[in-house]
């Protein structure tokens, strides 16, 4: 059912802090497990993505202006969906602005319970290498089994070579430590000033700059009073947490797997998922997740409109 109000693409607005309590609540309760749905992730990258949101009959809506894309958000409680229907009238409103009207981040599931979508949109899988590593927390934090055997190993080489290692929470007072070792790791890349690498490096530093007020958590590996590792998350779902900055000192070997660990036992139990987010086409970063065993590969799909009406 349309709502008498029509989709306004005007009441699109900025990700901001001061709205944070009126539609994070909406994310943390809805369907999506994509970490696209984080409002940490949302607002860090919206000086990059130009993330802007909107509520309208009665979910959230969001615009990613530096990709033109469209996502909804359906609440898990009342498992309301919204129609084909209204999806069409949101892209509708949308290409009568120029823009290009396709939704991305849709679930299969929604694919599959609406296939009077079909009408409107042409469906088409998103390319692998936008597909989501999900991990049980349990099983990271307790590296149990022939496969998980060789990060196992390089753990206890990780603490053989830094005996008095010391993790800590990664809190506001030393969040800075993060930011220098990142740049650290970039003056250490083939390609520093890839686009990748430039992208990050922006979304950082906005989160360095309101750490505090996105309520994001992480560990940090120190040794001899430097930080060689470190790994930050936020909060999907009640029980599915994203990763979405995670750094070692290169060259430093076992520190990776040891962070992750950390990680891993200082969100159990009361995280049930890891969402390790997106290799980006990347080998070497998809053999890595992979080496995991990762539960899931999350695949959402792109909703294309069928019909130029404007």
């Amino acid at each position: 059912m349309i709502p008498e109000k029509p989709f306004s693409p005007a009441d699109f607005r900025q990700v901001n802090l001061q709205e944070r309590d009126l539609f994070e609540p909406m994310l943390i309760h809805s369907r999506e497990r994509s970490c696209e749905f984080s409002f940490s992730n949302l607002y860090v990258w919206s000086p990059v993505y130009q993330n802007q949101w909107q509520i309208w009959n009665n979910r959230v809506y969001l615009y990613g202006g530096r990709e033109d894309r469209l996502m909804f958000t359906s609440d898990a409680e009342r498992k309301d969906d919204p129609s084909a229907e209204e999806l069409h009238a949101v892209s509708e409103a949308m290409r009568s602005t120029g823009s290009s009207g396709i939704f991305t981040q849709v679930r299969k599931e929604y694919i599959d319970e609406h296939p009077e979508l079909e009408k409107f949109f042409e469906i088409k899988q998103l390319d692998p290498s936008f597909a989501e590593y999900i991990y049980s927390v349990q099983e990271l934090a307790e590296l149990k089994g022939k496969k998980l055997s060789k990060k196992r190993n390089l753990i206890a080489q990780f603490c053989h070579a830094q005996p008095d290692c010391e993790v800590r929470p990664i809190t506001s007072a030393n969040i800075q430590d993060c930011i220098e070792l990142s740049r650290l790791w970039r003056s250490m890349q083939d390609d520093p000033d890839s686009e990748t690498i430039v992208f990050e490096a922006k979304a950082t530093a906005h989160l360095a700059d309101h750490y505090d007020d996105l309520h994001m958590e992480g560990v940090g590996a120190y040794f001899q009073g430097r930080l060689i590792a470190y790994a930050l998350v936020n909060r999907i779902q009640e029980t599915i947490w994203t990763e979405p900055f995670e750094k070692a000192l290169p060259g430093c070997k076992g520190a990776a797997q040891f962070i992750n660990h950390e990680l891993a036992k200082y969100l159990y139990p009361r995280v049930q998922f890891l969402n390790r987010e997106q290799d980006l086409g990347d080998a070497g970063l998809r053999h890595a997740k992979m080496s995991y065993a990762p539960t899931e590969l999350l695949c959402n799909y792109e909703l294309t409109p069928r019909n130029k009406t404007i």
